[in-house]
């Protein structure tokens, strides 16, 4: 990797977008094959977590890119999780939680509007905001709570909790988790792209990782780890372990000068 310095020298952006799509439509396809919900599921539930916190932490990724990608993975994640608890008939009372806790999080989301929502002012230096507006003027990090409160609901459902109890609270903790992040995590600012280095392409390190997330992938098969079989094993394997190469490729990788000011809070900018 170049020294970091003032200079910015555009790079050929790294497709993560394109990635994401890719690796959504290989997770359903493995799935359907394989006439597994789970594995979609639980392949497809948690990555937009690690783009917040990439995003946040480096401060790194353009903010378009970053927001298609979140919608992208958060979307992804949602739609597989709907379809378990649909599945489960759920009850009233876990629908009105689920539906009041998203309902808080799009009533915050529109509130604060679409730039800051996705991390504007870490990634685009958007200037500090203190919203006042309800639900900001009632509660503190509105969206998160949100997110918590459906998250919890799911598990007032018992054919749900019996059998996606983990995947709800494995929810709720990363949730959780973001919050702590937006509190305690001084995020980086002023970011100036400059592309990964020539002597780092990142053609080695995905085809490293996609060799071995197919060994990962058909040894899991072989070891009935996951019910695929060892073609379907390896292929599942090597999007995940490539996706993953990509994300940080595009969310680490470029250079950034970063800013000096003080950073404000995602939410309230408080």
């Amino acid at each position: 990797m170049a020294l970091l310095t003032g200079r910015t020298e555009p790079g050929p952006p790294v497709p993560t977008t394109v990635a994401g799509a890719t690796f959504v439509a290989i997770v359903v396809a493995v799935a359907t094959h394989a006439e597994s919900l789970p594995v979609a599921i639980w392949a497809l539930a948690f990555w937009h977590y690690g783009l917040y916190v990439l995003a946040y932490t480096f401060g790194a990724v353009s903010a378009p890119v970053f927001r298609r990608d979140a919608v992208l993975a958060k979307a992804a994640s949602l739609a597989t999780l709907a379809t378990a608890y649909i599945g489960a008939s759920p009850d009233p009372w876990s629908m009105i939680a689920v539906v009041a806790g998203l309902s808080l999080n799009a009533w915050a989301a529109r509130v604060l509007g679409a730039e800051r929502t996705y991390y504007g002012a870490e990634l685009a230096d958007l200037p500090a905001l203190r919203v006042t507006r309800l639900p900001y003027s009632a509660i503190a990090h509105p969206m998160l709570i949100g997110n918590v409160i459906a998250y919890t609901g799911l598990l007032l459902d018992p054919a749900f909790r019996r059998d996606w109890w983990p995947l709800a609270l494995a929810h709720v903790g990363f949730n959780v988790g973001l919050l702590m992040m937006e509190l305690r995590v001084r995020p980086r600012r002023g970011y100036r792209r400059a592309g990964p280095s020539r002597a780092a392409p990142l053609f080695v390190p995905l085809t490293l990782a996609l060799a071995v997330g197919a060994g990962a992938g058909a040894a899991a098969s072989v070891g009935q780890w996951w019910p695929l079989g060892p073609i379907a094993g390896s292929l599942l394997g090597a999007s995940l372990f490539g996706h993953a190469t990509v994300l940080y490729a595009g969310y680490v990788w470029p250079s950034a000068q970063r800013g000096t000011g003080p950073a404000d809070r995602t939410e309230d900018g408080s």
